[in-house]
């Protein structure tokens, strides 16, 4: 499913792709024209994504514990349960 106009996402990867080859070349050179706004809006959307996929990684690593706690809990309750008879 296309979420852009055609070309916007091959844009978006050539400006990317321009603006690191920039920052590699001159990390320390100051900001400025429109290649430099094309890097600002880039680095926030590298730090939502980065957000939004930390939220996620957390969110199914507390599933998981859940989970197994959920199993041991379980199992040791059927164990007790087991020995009292």
């Amino acid at each position: 499913m296309v979420h852009t106009r055609p070309g916007v996402a091959d844009r978006f990867i050539h400006d990317f792709v321009k603006c690191t080859e920039e920052i590699m070349q001159t990390p320390n050179a100051k900001c400025g024209g429109q290649v430099c706004a094309s890097c600002e809006i880039i680095i926030i959307i590298i730090i939502i994504i980065n957000k939004v996929l930390i939220k996620v990684m957390l969110n199914k690593v507390i599933a998981g514990a859940l989970s197994r706690l959920r199993f041991v809990l379980t199992k040791s309750l059927v164990q007790t349960n087991a020995r009292n008879g």
